[in-house]
């Protein structure tokens, strides 16, 4: 494995890191509370609906976002400003959230 190869790999693996890190927290402390606020008869029915619809719609959003990255790389030879907008997408969410 060439230089470049490893520090894909290693920037892959951070990023996956960074990612279990961030959502495990929303996940596991703040969406439990908000549905206790959102439906306060029965909160854990809602969060299980809130789950399967969040993987059905993150799974649908992967499939998306994996054919506009081979069409963007197809068009542009490149990633990098896609992967850009997606950072400064992910870090409004963010804000809309707070």
């Amino acid at each position: 494995m060439n230089y470049r190869n490893q520090r894909f790999v290693g920037a892959y693996a951070l990023g996956n890191l960074g990612a279990f890190l961030f959502f495990i927290p929303l996940i596991g402390l703040s969406l439990p509370q908000r549905m206790t606020d959102v439906a306060p008869a029965d909160p854990l029915r809602w969060l299980s609906w809130a789950l399967l619809l969040g993987a059905l719609v993150a799974s649908a959003a992967n499939i998306a976002g994996g054919a506009m990255s081979d069409w963007w790389f197809a068009r542009h030879h490149s990633r990098r400003r896609l992967m850009q907008v997606g950072l400064i997408l992910t870090l409004v969410s963010y804000a809309g959230l707070a």
